[in-house]
């Protein structure tokens, strides 16, 4: 497979030949399930570098690697993807597996699901993905009032994602949407969020509900490390450290390690370490902590004192 812009609708194993750049249009579209891509080490690059300047492809949509409607039993593994407005996008999808990719400089996110359930993301680099353009209508980091940066998660649930370095991102490393639920982020690296592109960011944002953030490193955002909006959420065993100098939101002033915001409860908060953050450590905006759960965690400073 050597052409920017092939559909792949059939199921069998799919080799990259060679690196492809691909200025004006998709890497490759996936359109059948049981399709293997295998990069075999290569890049497909999108011809953009939003870090560094060049949104030219901020506004056109492309996508390195997108994985269309109603499809199962994909993967997509071993090389990179970037320069597009997104790196791989899974609308739909099921089933489904990424693993050993890069996505970087991509302008919205390195990886989107989208409505997409049961698939897992497992060793992956997604690091300085997003943008700090901002267009005549206001539109930035791919819209009004949207965040860009590593994972995002729309509509999507039962997802595993493990062992992800998601580091230096605009505004999110890890985003799951109110619409989320049943998600497990594990093992993965969601520090420096914001650091490069002067965003005030959060590393993990969780808005779904019976979401579980666990074994992960959520430290030297500029913002926070893993805020908590949605109920039955799990936060266990997450080092969220030295986040901080900005974060004028939830449980400020200033950047918390961990926050669950004001709303329905019912979250644990168990054996996490959250020091030197320039905020509250632990912090609960629920009056009493209502009925979230905070247990053996380690901490310098908390909001409340049924935060143990």
């Amino acid at each position: 497979m050597s052409n920017c812009g092939t559909t792949l609708s059939a199921p069998g194993n799919y080799v990259l030949t060679g690196n492809l750049v691909c200025p004006a249009s998709n890497g490759v579209n996936i359109t059948g399930s049981g399709v293997d891509l295998d990069l075999s080490g290569f890049t497909i690059d999108g011809g953009g570098d939003p870090l560094a300047g060049n949104n030219s492809r901020c506004t056109d949509g492309g996508v390195g690697v997108k994985v269309g409607t109603n499809i199962s039993n994909v993967h997509i593994h071993d090389g990179a993807v970037r320069g597009f407005t997104l790196g791989i996008q899974m609308n739909d999808a099921s089933c489904s597996q990424v693993n050993k990719m890069t996505m970087t400089r991509n302008c919205f996110y390195g990886v989107q699901l989208n409505d997409s359930n049961g698939n897992k993301l497992a060793t992956n680099t997604v690091v300085e993905n997003g943008t700090t353009l901002i267009l005549p209508g206001g539109f930035f980091c791919g819209g009004v009032n949207s965040l860009c940066g590593g994972i995002s998660l729309q509509g999507s649930s039962a997802n595993h994602m493990i062992s992800q370095d998601v580091r230096r991102n605009a505004q999110a490393a890890v985003l799951m949407d109110n619409n989320s639920t049943g998600n497990i982020v594990s093992g993965s690296d969601a520090s420096q969020t914001g650091v490069l592109f002067g965003f005030d960011a959060v590393g993990i944002q969780d808005l779904g509900m019976s979401n579980i953030i666990r074994n992960n490193t959520s430290s030297g955002n500029t913002g926070g490390g893993i805020h908590v909006f949605g109920p039955h959420g799990v936060v266990q065993s997450n080092t969220a450290s030295g986040n901080g100098p900005l974060g004028g939101g939830h449980c400020g002033p200033g950047a918390s390690g961990i926050c669950i915001v004001a709303g329905p409860g019912l979250n644990l908060v168990r054996g996490n370490t959250a020091l030197g953050n320039t905020g509250t450590d632990l912090g609960d905006e629920n009056p009493g902590c209502d009925a979230d759960v905070w247990k053996h965690n380690t901490f310098g400073t908390r909001n409340q004192t049924c935060i143990h």
